[in-house]
């Protein structure tokens, strides 16, 4: 009888990733993802399926000079009979500039020594901006005389409208509101028919943020929210507590996002609905690094939070400005991440976004794929999977649709091979054998547009 040597039989199989709208999964342990689902994606979009062109930065400049916080007056002009929306912006320097009919003009003498903020209020029939910051008194403008200071006001750190009045946090010891006299925010008189303040002095922490939502002030706090019922004669105010946290809430990360409210924490991002707090977005959580300058904004559905972020080893915890900017639709839950801009504030314009970034420039924020016209670098990363089978096996070949030239890495755990692709019409194939018992795959986009689809693994085992 012949003899006959058997030879092992390799099979040939396939893993085709037929959407990327699983977007990424930072919260568990790599060699569990799906090929489907990255370990890691930033300046991609991928809530249409597709790997496409994610945010960026367009040059919107504004003003030559070193922005540090940038915010719009909306008034009305009676004697026009005409509505105004009017950009305004600090530099370095403490000055405060407006912009009306495409010319600077300085708000003549008002200065501030760190960084103002501002809100729109209509005091005694007109509408004002009253500018305020955590070092200065209140300055009040109407948009056409000269500007003056309220002397007697707090030292402010953030502030809300509510039924009339101004309440506050002020600097110090953060462990009171303050609020002023009923139809007049520039009246701080503390008396019973006037103004006043309310301290709170528990494990919560310091005031840091007020905002007015569903009939209340709520006030944000190193490690959770109070609520402050504030109807009415002063003597009636009540506070409760509803929300202790386990990481630190990142003031200026909160903004109120239609019927609910937002906010960055140092162990994640959060939905507030006026009673119960939740996590959200849990995917992303182990990305962010404690971000004191985080900042956050609403803007046409869609929630803006620049802050910092690991995204690999080169990100240091020892760095202080903000590299990421983070877009949550809430309307879908999509969302996406911009790394590689340093934004410390926002402020709607009509329907655009203005973004000022940490070396004072100004810009749109926008899905443009560059920031100041240097294209980002788009990264999709896979887990190191085991493609289903504990067998070592060998990646044979990949193919992926593509508009644009992008950069393929295949890896396993011992081999790693880098491809530059010059996309062909339809589907383009690129031969990779890469042998290991785990596979993981980087798609890279060094070019300011992107289309990236449907990659096709053929591997044997």
């Amino acid at each position: 009888m012949p003899n006959y040597i058997k030879t092992p039989s390799s099979s040939r199989r396939k893993i085709s990733v037929t959407t990327f709208g699983g977007g990424m999964n930072a919260s568990l342990d790599e060699s569990v993802l799906p090929l489907s689902v990255a370990k890691r994606i930033y300046n991609f979009d991928f809530s249409a399926g597709a790997l496409t062109e994610g945010y960026g930065l367009e040059a919107e400049p504004l003003s030559a000079r070193a922005i540090t916080n940038i915010w719009t007056f909306k008034r009305h002009d009676f004697d026009t009979a005409a509505d105004e929306e009017i950009i305004m912006f600090s530099d370095i320097y403490g000055k405060v500039y407006y912009l009306r009919g495409g010319t600077e003009h300085e708000l003549s003498g008002i200065s501030f020594t760190s960084v103002p903020q501002a809100v729109t209020y209509r005091l005694y029939g007109d509408d004002v901006i009253l500018l305020t910051s955590e070092t200065d008194a209140m300055a009040v403008w109407d948009g056409k005389s000269t500007p003056y200071t309220v002397p007697d006001s707090p030292l402010i750190t953030s502030m809300a409208m509510h039924y009339e009045r101004m309440f506050c946090t002020v600097a110090g010891e953060r462990n009171a509101v303050w609020f002023s006299s009923d139809l007049d925010p520039t009246n701080w008189d503390l008396e019973l028919d006037k103004g006043g303040f309310i301290q709170m002095l528990d494990e919560r922490g310091k005031l840091n943020k007020v905002i007015s939502y569903l009939n209340y002030i709520y006030i944000f706090r190193d490690y959770g929210i109070s609520r402050l019922s504030a109807f009415a004669d002063q003597s009636d105010f009540f506070v409760g507590n509803l929300f202790v946290s386990s990481g630190k809430i990142y003031a200026r990360s909160v903004a109120l996002c239609g019927d609910c409210v937002l906010f960055l924490a140092s162990d994640g991002i959060y939905r507030f609905d006026g009673l119960s707090t939740r996590k959200i977005l849990s995917a992303v959580s182990p990305l962010v690094l404690p971000s004191a300058a985080a900042a956050g904004v609403f803007h046409e559905g869609k929630y803006y939070l620049s802050f910092r972020a690991a995204f690999d080893e080169s990100d240091s915890a020892a760095e202080e400005q903000n590299n990421a900017v983070l877009v949550y639709d809430l309307k879908n839950g999509a969302y996406s991440i911009l790394k590689g801009a340093s934004v410390t504030a926002f402020a709607s314009k009509d329907e655009r976004l203005i973004a000022v970034t940490a070396d004072g420039r100004t810009a749109l924020l926008s899905r443009c794929g560059h920031v100041f016209g240097e294209p980002t670098v788009k990264k999709w990363t896979s887990g190191l999977s085991d493609l289903g089978t504990e067998r070592i096996k060998t990646v044979r070949e990949l193919y992926i649709e593509s508009d644009d030239a992008f950069t393929l890495t295949v890896e396993s755990e011992n081999t790693k091979r880098e491809f530059f692709v010059l996309p062909e019409a339809g589907i383009t194939k690129v031969r990779a054998n890469v042998r290991g018992r785990k596979i993981g795959v980087t798609l890279t986009a060094h070019t300011a547009k992107a289309r990236l689809t449907r990659p096709t693994v053929i591997f044997s085992s």
